[in-house]
């Protein structure tokens, strides 16, 4: 978990250089504290690569090939929004941005590694709990209403997300997503229940439809590298839950039966996506349509 700890400490860095130094120091102080921290953490898991997989939390946090592949995506992702951040806005709220900005890439990095239920609804309200207040940063009203519906329908999608998780820990007496591939799981109704409410929390953070409709205003409201970043980000870090819940926690048996109505919402989300776009001239409402429909592609 070392590349967690370094992002989510430098973000610390960030507001203590702010803190000390805020009569000489510039915008630019606080990106460039943040992207080396970030390339220090990419670094440090690129170096991990090829090598055994291993846990922490027993168990609950699994770093591998798969699970580094995303966290680089993931730090990539947040470099070039820092980068984009640095010349917007105003310079006394630079500091509290680019920190809110790492410790929601510590969540997603979080989500990408996470191997039981506890460790992906942290990753994933560490990721979010940022993206409220960076998307109501803008000095105008649609970003304080973006950020007001995303913090709303989010809310609500973690919901369903964790009454899932209640019902697949009633199901199989444990946390672990390796629990969920124990013989005669699938004959528990409560594995069935709580498989789609999860799976309607992943659905909605990454704007599938019919869980999409947050997606175009928030995406308008909020500042463009925080468009920039949620379109990469929190898709990358649901991506791995995904993936990791779908082909490697779920029984043979069972997995085509729960995956099916979301193999027909990723194909309704390609319509929706690309018909929507057509209606569009806002540039990030255009970026919206276009996620919906590449993320149901990639689905």
């Amino acid at each position: 978990v070392a590349p967690l700890f370094i992002v989510g400490g430098v973000a610390l860095v960030v507001l203590l250089a702010d803190l000390l130094a805020r009569k000489y120091a510039n915008r630019y102080v606080s990106m460039f504290i943040g992207i080396a921290g970030l390339m220090a953490a990419g670094v440090y898991a690129a170096y991990s690569y090829g090598r055994p997989p291993h846990n922490a939390f027993g168990g609950g946090f699994i770093l591998g090939g798969f699970s580094i592949v995303f966290e680089e995506i993931i730090i990539i992702a947040a470099i070039f929004s820092l980068v984009l951040y640095s010349g917007i806005g105003r310079e006394d709220r630079i500091a509290g941005s680019t920190a809110l900005m790492l410790w929601s890439t510590a969540g997603a990095m979080l989500m990408a590694g996470a191997a039981n239920l506890m460790t992906i609804f942290l990753g994933l309200e560490l990721l979010s709990l940022g993206l409220y207040c960076l998307c109501g940063l803008a000095d105008r009203p649609t970003a304080r209403e973006s950020a007001l519906k995303y913090l709303i329908l989010s809310s609500t999608a973690s919901g369903f997300l964790l009454f899932g998780m209640a019902m697949l820990f009633g199901a199989t007496g444990s946390v672990t997503l390796a629990s969920l591939v124990a013989p005669g799981v699938g004959a528990n109704p409560l594995y069935w229940m709580g498989g789609g409410l999860f799976l309607v929390g992943l659905a909605f953070k990454l704007s599938l439809f019919p869980f999409h409709v947050w997606s175009p205003d928030v995406y308008e409201g909020a500042p463009l590298p925080v468009t920039a970043y949620m379109s990469v980000v929190t898709k990358a870090g649901t991506l791995a839950v995904f993936a990791r819940f779908a082909y490697a926690a779920l029984p043979p048996a069972s997995t085509h039966a729960l995956l099916m109505p979301f193999y027909i919402i990723a194909g309704i989300s390609m319509i929706a996506g690309n018909l929507g776009m057509l209606a569009q001239t806002d540039m990030k409402r255009l970026l919206a349509y276009s996620g919906i429909a590449q993320i149901g592609y990639v689905v």
